[in-house]
């Protein structure tokens, strides 16, 4: 039986058993995990086989490259690969054979390609996120809906959650009223006994304010983007990390939120001028000259004291042969204080003009005078106005669409597995035949529990290799986060022959009732994480199931999941054993990883193998013992 077959249209293959040699490497020791793909040279037989497979080796297509299609088989996994004919040579086809599992096909992809956008409002074609709009949506009721649809609810229920999240300085320590933000209650997805707060404009011609209450924000569940990453190919995710009650519960933090800027100005009055009946009086029309017209007059009070614009855009008609002389006129106690006159010509009048009102004028009537010497009223759709000249101020509206892009880091998906394994320490696991990636913990389901496989065989002793470290350095990304240090001597401190294990991540502080964010921690190095707490609020805790997010401490990070897998790495033996496996002893030892050799228990590192002419397998074990 051939540790590796390769078939071309439905065909077996004969090649040279020398070069399909396999290496297979434990991800639980490495920094970077390797999925199983691999390009190299074989030489392919030349018999019935391989004409009927791949056809006549010719002198006609000797110079053209040839490319096939093939299943390549190792052990009870199947792959697909593409087998490049390259050259005849005595007895052979020189080939490159390449192959590799399908989860290849993703790992160079974007996390965040894979998680499809929402819309609160469940539009067909949503619209793209913006931070910046004209009109508000008004979707704000649908995300308290949305709210509370999600509160309580863990991954994978929910793909992600709202939590509130305590920011209490996140636009300054010092706003004033006029500041935007005023009006911020310190947390973001706040929530009231109404559920969660929205922002809202209170206006009026006396009154405008706006009340930028809340920030909304999701936060992703920490297994939510390898779930649909999988799912793109058909893979399931598995193992005690996915079921674990803890991890249900992690989420990624992000800083970014889903609010959209909206500049608003106080809306104002509009004047009405078709209520008020045509008086003839006289109108101060072109470079001031007094005469006869028809006017309309409408009476207005400023509320306060300020700059004012009246603003006008209307259409003059044309009444037969006629003359047409038009305008307008702002007269403040009695005084005409703005004008603006007309052509002699019909067509569009529009225009501002400014006026003030003095401390102590505040209420006093204010006459607008619309004249029109034929008495045409403009075009229906024409608009008058007027309004405080007080500057925009900034709106934050709730946009309906989430872009999570937006809030997920910018890796791939091998990135967030090497990431998430130095972590947590995990153990990675593919099955192309069972179409699962396992995400389990080294130390419970490997390096203590787990099965064995007991060689009884003499094995050669290749190599002794040197302990790979005499310590080791737990960190977050960042310097400021606690770190922790573990060596087998006494008193040791960190040194040259130190490994220090970073992690991607960052420490999130706790405070009162949930999280508390800073800029401090936002300007921390790594991305953070959180212990998401359905019942409360629903808010971040400090612990769950008396685990924290700290690397140091009880329940911490070190102490829970890299604490004894290190020590192990610490005081164990490093050897290369070399020696002949059959089939079936090969595919235990590769599938456990886990052998007993003269009673002592070993984790497998590495294999290398390959088959010889006995139909056995010349096998290279890289091992490390377990002292404990």
């Amino acid at each position: 039986m051939r540790s590796l077959k390769i078939i071309v249209n439905n065909i077996e293959l004969d090649h040279v058993r020398e070069d399909a040699q396999i290496h297979n490497e434990n991800s639980s020791f490495s920094d970077a995990i390797k999925v199983q793909h691999t390009t190299r040279p074989i030489r392919i037989v030349e018999n019935t086989a391989a004409i009927t497979a791949l056809g006549e080796f010719s002198i006609a297509t000797a110079k053209k490259t040839k490319y096939f299609p093939c299943q390549i088989v190792i052990g009870a996994t199947r792959y697909t690969g593409i087998l490049t004919q390259l050259d005849k040579i005595s007895g052979f086809r020189k080939c490159d054979l390449k192959f590799g599992s399908a989860i290849n096909n993703i790992m160079d992809k974007k996390i965040s390609s894979f998680f499809p956008a929402y819309s609160v409002i469940n539009a067909e074609f949503p619209v793209a996120y913006n931070e910046e709009a004209v009109d508000e949506f008004g979707n704000q009721p649908d995300w308290v809906a949305q709210a509370d649809f999600l509160a309580g609810k863990i991954f994978p229920e929910v793909m992600w959650q709202l939590p509130r999240m305590g920011y209490r300085y996140k636009f300054g320590s010092d706003l004033k009223p006029e500041d935007a933000h005023f009006g911020f209650r310190r947390y973001i997805n706040g929530r009231g006994l109404d559920g969660l707060d929205v922002n809202s404009i209170i206006s009026n011609a006396s009154y405008f304010a706006m009340h930028n209450n809340n920030v909304l924000s999701p936060q992703v569940f920490f297994l939510a983007p390898l779930f649909y990453a999988f799912q793109s190919i058909g893979y399931k995710l598995q193992g005690n990390v996915v079921v674990s009650a803890f991890f249900k519960r992690l989420l990624l933090l992000s800083f970014n939120d889903n609010m959209v800027k909206i500049s608003r100005k106080p809306p104002g009055v509009q004047l009405d001028i078709s209520v008020t009946t045509w008086v003839r009086k006289t109108v101060y029309g072109f470079s001031n000259y007094p005469y006869q017209s028809y006017v309309k007059e409408v009476i207005f009070n400023p509320p306060n004291a300020g700059d004012y614009i009246l603003r006008y855009d209307m259409n003059i008609l044309f009444a037969g042969n006629n003359p047409l002389a038009y305008g307008i006129e702002i007269f403040q106690g009695g005084q005409l204080t703005a004008a603006q006159a007309g052509s002699m010509f019909p067509g569009r009048f529009e225009g501002k003009l400014y006026f003030t009102v003095e401390e102590g004028q505040e209420n006093a009537p204010i006459t607008f005078v619309y004249y029109n010497f034929n008495k045409i009223m403009p075009e229906a759709g024409y608009e008058i106005g007027w309004l405080e000249d007080l500057p925009e101020q900034d709106f934050y509206d709730m946009h309906p669409t989430v872009d999570f892009s937006r809030y997920i880091p910018d890796w791939t998906v091998i990135d967030f597995l090497n990431k998430i394994q130095k972590q947590f320490n995990l153990k990675i696991d593919f099955d192309d035949i069972e179409k699962t990636i396992s995400l389990n913990f080294n130390v419970e389901d490997y390096l203590i529990g787990g099965k064995s496989v007991a060689i009884h065989k003499s094995l050669e002793i290749a190599e002794i290799k040197n302990v790979e470290s005499e310590s080791y350095v737990l960190k977050y990304e960042n310097d400021i986060d606690k770190t922790s240090f573990i060596s087998l001597k006494e008193g040791a401190v960190k040194e040259e022959n130190t490994t220090e294990i970073e992690t991607a991540f960052k420490f999130i502080p706790y405070g009162r009732l949930t999280c508390e964010l800073s800029k401090e921690t936002e300007d921390k190095a790594g991305v953070g994480l959180m212990i998401y707490d359905p019942i409360n609020q629903p808010d971040i805790s400090e612990h769950y199931n008396s685990k924290t997010l700290s690397i140091p401490g009880a329940g911490g990070i070190f102490e829970t999941y890299h604490k004894r897998w290190l020590l192990f790495r610490l005081s164990s033996g490093n050897v290369v054993l070399k020696g002949p496996f059959s089939k079936t002893e090969l595919h235990q030892v590769s599938k456990l990883m886990k052998v007993i050799i003269d009673n002592q228990k070993w984790l497998v590192k590495a294999i290398d193998y390959k088959e010889n002419s006995n139909a056995l397998f010349e096998t290279e074990l890289e091992l490390e013992s377990i002292t404990f």
